[in-house]
């Protein structure tokens, strides 16, 4: 199978971005730097307070799921077999055969510094695409079986605007949601949901290409060991709308859905109003940074070249603590052990104690294994890949003040 291992599967996600449905105002000390502005951050202030253009769309996934029930989620899941199709090439040929090879080289672009996921082989027949384009296909279609949100484009539409797709600009997406065509997406999006398979068949009969190009790498995660049961090599995509589409949970698999700005969302979960996991801890933290969706978009654009690093977390025990640590601590594992279940490290100290000589944090810290316990972020972890690490002014102007009392430190 195409995205099967022996002890994961692999899957796609997606970061959807779209205006905001009101010019969204937080308190300045919410957003402002303990640091000077980096060249990425784009400000925008009236009247005292920061600006915020734009919501992420969260589904709230089903008690009923064997895999993070009850709580909030970007939408996405596992890729299929047909994802890999060589049988993709022809839909996208539709454009001209200079213009799908173009494609598929500009989102390949990188590709020697890659996550595993995308160097790693797999069988011939599902090594006709690359791997870029599989999972890009993958978090689209899983999106519209969660969502109803059908991000793609029409041929003509495409072939018309080829040169400004292909350049260096971020592009952004127009999506087509119930509204636009109530009956026929409804329909196809029952199909899908049935077989996966069926999505390519939508794409031939309506004309219509996935819109890989506006989807840009952000992140990439694998489920520790710890949790047991299904894990998951989870690639995280973003993705700018220009309009707010309609969006419908498919009441299986997801049950709610609800746009909210990055700092809305970590206010909600620091006050114990949403639960989410940790990497949409994470990574709405990093999404801080950003004021204004274009950019957002423009950053993700230009770094695009330089990848993502694939996070595996490593679960340490302190006396007082459970330890989230992630590639750059200090306390990281040289080789961590990616197989071994409810694999942990047993530091049989407090957590004052553990960090007694350490100097790097990247890592989440919660009390203890209850569901309703919160991560917190420790981190002064410096990407070399040009990313961001996350932006903790949240958890901080909440008075959370674990992360302090348990290790003296507050970065």
């Amino acid at each position: 199978m195409a995205a099967v291992l022996k002890h994961w599967r692999e899957a796609a996600t997606l970061i959807i971005l779209s205006p905001a449905s009101r010019l969204h105002l937080q308190p300045s000390a919410i957003l402002q730097r303990q640091r000077a502005p980096q060249s990425h951050e784009n400000k925008n202030k009236l009247n005292g307070q920061f600006i915020q253009d734009y919501e992420t769309l969260l589904l709230k996934r089903s008690g009923k799921s064997t895999f993070m029930p009850n709580l909030y989620v970007f939408p996405g899941g596992t890729s299929e077999d047909n994802d890999f199709s060589a049988e993709w090439i022809s839909v996208f040929e539709k454009l001209g055969k200079d213009f799908q090879e173009s494609m598929f080289e500009k989102v390949s672009r990188g590709s020697q510094k890659a996550a595993p996921m995308f160097t790693r082989s797999r069988d011939p027949q599902y090594s006709q695409i690359p791997p870029e384009v599989a999972f890009r296909i993958s978090a689209i279609r899983e999106t519209f079986e969660e969502s109803g949100i059908l991000i793609v484009k029409k041929i003509e539409e495409m072939k018309e605007h080829k040169n400004v797709l292909l350049s260096e600009q971020w592009s952004q997406s127009s999506s087509l949601s119930f509204s636009d065509n109530d009956l026929k997406l409804k329909r196809w999006r029952e199909l899908v949901n049935e077989n996966p398979e069926n999505f390519m068949k939508m794409c031939k009969e309506m004309d219509l290409i996935p819109d890989i190009l506006s989807l840009y790498e952000w992140t990439g995660w694998l489920t520790p060991t710890t949790l047991g049961g299904r894990r998951y090599d989870t690639i995280f995509y973003i993705c700018c709308l220009d309009k707010k589409p309609v969006a419908e949970a498919d009441s299986q698999e997801t049950i709610h859905h609800q746009w909210i700005t990055p700092s809305d969302v970590l206010s909600s979960y620091y006050q114990g109003n949403v639960a989410l996991a940790p990497p949409q801890v994470y990574e709405f933290a990093r999404l801080l940074h950003f004021d204004r969706a274009d950019g957002l978009m423009k950053f993700s654009a230009e770094r695009e070249p330089e990848r993502v690093e694939r996070f595996f977390p490593v679960i340490g025990v302190a006396n007082d603590a459970l330890i989230s640590l992630l590639p750059g601590d200090d306390l990281y594992p040289e080789s961590p052990d990616l197989y071994t279940p409810k694999s942990v490290i047993e530091f049989g100290q407090t957590m004052k104690e553990v960090d007694r000589n350490v100097k790097n944090f990247h890592r989440l810290i919660k009390r203890d294994y209850s569901p309703q316990t919160l991560y917190y972020i420790v981190s002064n972890f410096v990407f070399k890949n040009k990313h961001v690490g996350p932006d903790t002014s949240v958890q901080k102007l909440l008075g959370k003040l674990l992360v302090c009392r348990l290790s003296g430190v507050c970065v």
